[in-house]
């Protein structure tokens, strides 16, 4: 079922003149000449998954930028960065689209359909606040303690400033991001087969094996376990 499922967004990408240029674990990384081309691609994807009788976990992030940036010598270096940032902030069903490819797909011409209820228009503020969260969440997300406390004294922000912009970028508050992060972390790990359900939970920030279970389990309807025997 698996093969089948990434067979389609493999048909899907070649269809609206995608080119892969990275698939690490469960992710994939495209590139398109058009970003009308990339959003349409997006929508495709999103609707091919919404049709599915399985349910999917995932998130896409849009983002335009030159093949070489100033400051870096990869290829779309900076692009990368913001589309990985948005695409860290947990499993959300949603497709983030940078301001600068919404411009840029108007321009095209090609009645591209953005829908506000699908598609996350990001503007330049919300791109660098997701990256600092990235940033953050990736560093501190292995201590069991760090808490939205912590999140909101390392952004500098009163309580209520971190609520409100990370529930306007995320549609989450604070420690339910971090909790989503952590079981993020927690599904790369599970995926790879490598650590034992005990060694993840402590990994991925989680304070026993047993509440990392019953997390997961939750917001999954699958245990750990069960969902590494999927794998196989």
């Amino acid at each position: 079922a698996r093969e089948k499922f990434v067979e389609e967004i493999y048909a899907l990408i070649e269809q609206h003149d995608g080119v892969l240029i990275l698939e690490p674990c469960n992710e994939f990384m495209v590139s398109f000449i058009y970003a009308s081309d990339a959003i349409s691609c997006a929508n495709s994807i999103q609707k091919m998954l919404h049709t599915s009788q399985e349910k999917h976990e995932y998130i896409m992030a849009i983002s335009s930028g030159r093949p070489v940036d100033e400051q870096g010598d990869n290829m779309f270096e900076q692009t990368k960065k913001k589309v990985k940032s948005l695409c860290s902030l947990g499993l959300l069903g949603k497709i983030y689209l940078d301001k600068e490819s919404q411009l840029l797909s108007k321009k095209e011409q090609r009645n591209t359909e953005i829908d506000p209820n699908s598609i996350a228009v990001i503007d330049g503020q919300n791109i660098k606040l997701a990256l600092e969260l990235s940033s953050v969440l990736t560093g501190n997300m292995v201590h069991s303690n760090f808490s939205s406390k912590d999140l909101t004294r390392i952004l500098g922000m009163s309580k209520s400033q971190t609520y409100r912009n990370i529930q306007s970028l995320t549609g989450m508050a604070p420690n339910r991001l971090i909790q989503e992060s952590r079981l993020q972390k927690a599904l790369y790990y599970l995926d790879q087969g490598k650590k034992t359900v005990a060694e993840i939970a402590y990994e991925s920030g989680f304070n026993s094996p047993t509440y990392f279970t019953r997390v997961f389990k939750q917001r999954f309807e699958v245990s750990p376990s069960n969902f590494i025997k999927k794998q196989i």
